[in-house]
């Protein structure tokens, strides 16, 4: 007989700790399936710091993809839109309601354990948290 697998045990472990991102992991799961909006976009290009490339490498843009933004970026002499922000909309266009936070946050969680304070979550939380 086949036993099956209790995920969420598996989840609430891995959450009880107390990390940084542990409070998105405490909401109802729909607040975390929700899709990144463009507004959420605009708040969140600002939050990636230095690393941003790998941020957008890490949802499945390509380095190609970056260079566009980028030189667009120069071409309009900073009379554009921030090139984390360009590219964070370019994601939420192409995968559409795929793109979630909880996407997000799995990537950023990943980034924090590697590097940890890689990402500002209390910014994060704040942009998430803002309508509610």
């Amino acid at each position: 007989e086949m036993k099956s697998v209790d995920f969420s045990y598996y989840e609430s472990f891995e959450t009880s700790k107390n990390e940084p991102y542990t409070w998105f992991y405490n909401l109802p799961k729909e607040q975390r399936e929700r899709p990144v909006i463009s507004e959420d976009v605009a708040f969140l290009g600002y939050c990636l710091g230095n690393h941003w490339r790998n941020v957008i490498l890490s949802i499945g843009l390509g380095f190609g993809e970056i260079e566009i933004a980028e030189a667009d970026y120069k071409s309009a002499n900073g009379d554009a839109v921030h090139v984390p922000t360009q590219l964070l909309m370019k994601w939420i266009q192409r995968d559409g309601s795929k793109a979630t936070f909880a996407t997000l946050i799995d990537k950023f969680k990943i980034f924090e354990k590697v590097n940890p304070g890689f990402i500002n979550w209390d910014d994060i939380k704040t942009i998430f948290t803002r309508n509610q």
